[in-house]
């Protein structure tokens, strides 16, 4: 049998033909080798390549955004797959061509379609291909989008072609394939891996290829390493924006280009000149996509610029109602452009961050489209409707910060985070300080558990510091998150002065609640500065208040305090109580974030203790909920906690490693030790000293330190029993319970007392001065903890310890 021809491949370029019968005159060349070698997409060539394989597949559309390497992933798997074709593979680069009507004579020419003289170009093509296999690569299509269903039909009529097409926008064909062709894998700056891994991440990898090919001795070192990272991921991986930007290594350190390129556009220019021009500046790359947008459609890419991070349809939404002065129907004109934005490769889809669709740009695109939005008029008018919506998308998420939702919402602002500073920076650069006062206090508590204190102290005293027509509500609710961040960072004195002016402006309003907050954090200022008897006082009157008006987040959070004061004065009975009650309480309202809090303070009390095995229970607890919460801070105080535990039981290598983790996470979100946390930690930094010696510590200090939190939660969790029993429960069983007294708090034990004294709760909420369902939820907590089922078996049982108590003392 003879041996099979070997498959034919051809170059069709086109010189922007103005009429069908100029394309007769077009040569035709070898399909082009590229002259360096690809990096990378070993994914991408083999889902490609898998798609081609498949027998229905006919038509396969590369997109992706300006630069990001369409044509030359589809050159190297034209060179890989070409045996598979036996007529041959042909490659018509249409960038030229602006008339849809042009693409099949120049197909026809490509594949030397002759005879048929005076028949359509269409029908010779389809004589020509009907009983070939081959494959037709058509470069750059998305300027002659109107000739896909001509495409269509050749693929129709021709059983054996496949077409692969590179294009900004898809064909919208039955039967099409599109793969979006992704950025290069980029590496993450903030935990980066060895020089040697790192150079083989693909990004880095073409920056190295291109660096070489100027400077052949250029070399990727400890030194440069986080600048010649942070360079790809501010090109966003973009093969075409790291081409135009190596050059500039001629001129500038790595260091000194990472700095340039805060403003790429400027900087990425002068590329090869045997690029197409389109392809020699960034900004001309991304223009030749935004020049076949319809106008009303290159309006909204401008104002989708706005958003930094991305974006939801809703606040898209918001800026279309803002243009719809510019647009007659603005849902109808979002939904369409938006569509077509997707279609051009401008705006990525992303669904995987949440259930709720999600859009973006690569930021070399939103640099391009913001220039565009200053220059056309509407910047300011867009810019004030991105930061309104997203002062109303803070206060509307605001209440969900309290609750069992808690981290899925703050998730939900962590996802729009850039946005809400861009905001926040726009209203007080427009002195729209009001407005600037509402969001920095909506997202008060956010910034506390997510642990962003430097920047929410930073925001809140800019804001503060302005003039405000605010309600006073405004100013107490932005006062108190000032106070509490400040407090975290240990700067004592903005705390107690803005908790001050919280108090005065409470005392003013004569608001109860408003007041027993301030007093609370007003005692916890003095508790950080170890004025433990002032900070006694002042919990003792903020609980007081807070149980009048049976507000019961401040009266848990009152408990706690009272708690930690008894820890450090060395009453761990008193601090178990408190602790207890407090973390009822918490429990009952669903705060996470409260719940770890209170846990990771009583875990070390309960070891002191003696039981070792609740105080696991406890800390494992606080920690997966501290994890879960993405909550440094609270998971650094676990740690101290876990390393105490481990230590004391002959783990003292790994317990060092978790203080020295905890100590650098601290130190990263800018927190400092309260005092009895310092204690606690100082504490097992005793027992691992009396453990190790000293050449061991040193190097489980440097393993800690180097550890990321997600290890450092590994290394804890490892350490801990695989089933610790329930930390919720006082004790193992109910029988054990109802025997030893429950381990019900004391305000649970005088509840019982007076139920079993035959007291409604309306009465003992009287007695008690609490509202009737605290009450409520102490009999509740009471039953579940004595396994019983009835205020009765309740009364019964206070009865007998009651008798019994009496026959002991008497």
């Amino acid at each position: 049998m003879d041996k099979p021809a070997k498959p034919q491949m051809s170059l069709l370029v086109l010189p922007a033909p103005a009429t069908p019968a100029e394309a007769d005159l077009i040569a035709v060349a070898a399909l082009p080798t590229p002259t360096t070698p690809l990096i990378g997409r070993a994914a991408e060539i083999a889902t490609v390549r898998a798609l081609m394989e498949r027998r229905e597949v006919r038509c396969i559309t590369l997109t992706g955004a300006p630069g990001i390497g369409k044509t030359r992933l589809a050159l190297h798997i034209a060179s890989v797959a070409a045996d598979a074709f036996a007529d041959g593979v042909t490659f018509l680069s249409l960038a030229p061509i602006r008339d849809p009507g042009l693409v099949i004579p120049a197909i026809a020419h490509a594949i030397n379609a002759k005879g048929m003289s005076g028949r359509p170009p269409i029908e010779r093509v389809q004589a020509a291909l009907r009983c070939k296999t081959m494959l037709i690569i058509l470069d750059n299509f998305e300027q002659v989008i109107g000739a896909a269903p001509l495409v269509a039909e050749v693929l129709t009529a021709c059983p054996a072609v496949k077409v692969l097409v590179t294009s900004r926008a898809v064909l919208h064909l039955r039967g099409e394939h599109e793969f979006v062709v992704p950025p290069l894998a980029l590496p993450d700056p903030a935990c980066l891996p060895a020089v040697e891994t790192l150079a083989r991440c693909e990004a880095v990898a073409l920056f190295l290829q291109r660096a070489r090919a100027i400077a052949p001795d250029f070399r990727l070192t400890a030194e440069n390493a986080h600048a010649v990272a942070n360079i790809c991921v501010r090109l966003d991986g973009l093969p075409l924006a790291i081409e135009l930007a190596v050059p500039r290594l001629k001129l500038f350190s790595p260091q000194t280009l990472q700095a340039r390129l805060a403003h790429r556009l400027v900087w990425l220019t002068d590329g090869p000149r045997d690029l197409p021009s389109r392809q020699q500046t960034l900004r001309n790359a991304i223009a030749w996509s935004d020049e076949l947008l319809e106008p009303s459609e290159r309006r909204l890419f401008r104002a989708l610029s706005v958003f930094v991070g991305g974006w939801t349809l809703e606040a898209a939404e918001a800026i279309g109602v803002a243009l719809s002065e510019t647009f007659r129907s603005p849902a109808r004109v979002l939904a369409d452009g938006l569509a077509a934005l997707i279609n051009q490769s401008l705006v990525r889809r992303e669904t995987h961050l949440s259930h709720e669709p999600r859009f973006g740009m690569l930021e070399t695109v939103r640099e391009y489209s913001a220039e565009q939005l200053a220059a056309h008029g509407t910047e300011e008018k867009v810019r004030r409707a991105h930061a309104h919506f997203f002062v109303a998308f803070a206060e509307r998420i605001e209440p969900h910060l309290f609750g069992p939702e808690q981290a899925r919402w703050m998730e939900c602002l962590e996802r729009e985070h850039d946005n809400l500073r861009a905001a926040l920076a726009w209203l007080l650069d427009h002195d729209e300080t009001d407005m600037a006062l509402r969001l920095g206090g909506s997202l008060q508590n956010f910034w506390i558990v997510h642990d962003h204190f430097n920047e929410g102290q930073r925001w809140l005293e800019t804001v503060l510091a302005r003039e405000s027509r605010a309600p006073t509500m405004q100013r107490i609710k932005a006062l108190r998150g000032a106070a509490i961040l400040a407090l975290r960072r240990g700067d004592y004195a903005h705390a107690g002065a803005w908790r001050e002016e919280s108090l005065a402006l409470c005392r003013e309003l004569g608001d109860p609640q408003l007041i027993a907050e301030s007093l609370l954090t007003l005692g916890s200022v003095a508790a950080v500065q170890e004025n433990n008897d002032r900070a006694i006082v002042l919990f003792e009157e903020s609980l007081m208040l807070a149980r009048s008006v049976d507000d019961r987040r401040t009266v848990a959070h009152a408990l706690n305090q009272i708690g930690e004061v008894a820890r450090v004065r060395g009453d761990d009975a008193c601090a178990v109580e408190r602790y207890e009650e407090s973390l009822t309480l918490w429990r009952a309202m669903g705060e996470k974030e409260r719940v770890a809090m209170v846990l990771h303070n009583l875990g070390p009390v309960v070891h002191r203790q003696g039981d070792e095995r609740r105080a696991a229970a406890l800390l494992a607890e606080s920690l997966a909920l501290s994890w879960e919460l993405k909550n440094t801070h609270g998971s650094a105080i676990c740690l101290v906690g876990i390393a105490g535990v481990i230590g004391a039981r002959g783990k003292a290598a790994d317990a060092a490693r978790l203080l020295s983790a905890a100590e650098a996470l601290r130190a990263a979100v800018g927190v400092q030790w309260e005092p009895v946390d310092r204690g606690e930690f100082d504490r097992s930094i005793a027992t691992v000293r009396a453990n190790l010696d000293a050449e061991t510590l040193v190097a489980a200090w440097a393993e800690g330190a180097a550890l990321t939190l997600e290890q450092a939660v590994s290394v804890a969790q490892g350490n801990l029993p695989q089933r610790p029993f329930d930390s919720s429960s006082a004790h193992p069983t109910h029988d054990r319970a109802a025997a030893t007294g429950g381990g019900l708090t004391r305000r649970e034990r005088e509840v019982v007392s007076a139920v079993a004294r035959g007291m409604t709760n309306r009465e003992i909420a009287g007695t008690f001065f609490i509202a009737e369902k605290t009450v409520e939820m102490h009999v509740s907590n009471s039953l579940s903890k004595l396994g019983f089922r009835s205020r009765a078996q309740l009364a019964a049982w206070a009865a007998v310890r009651g008798a019994e108590h009496g026959a002991a003392t008497g």
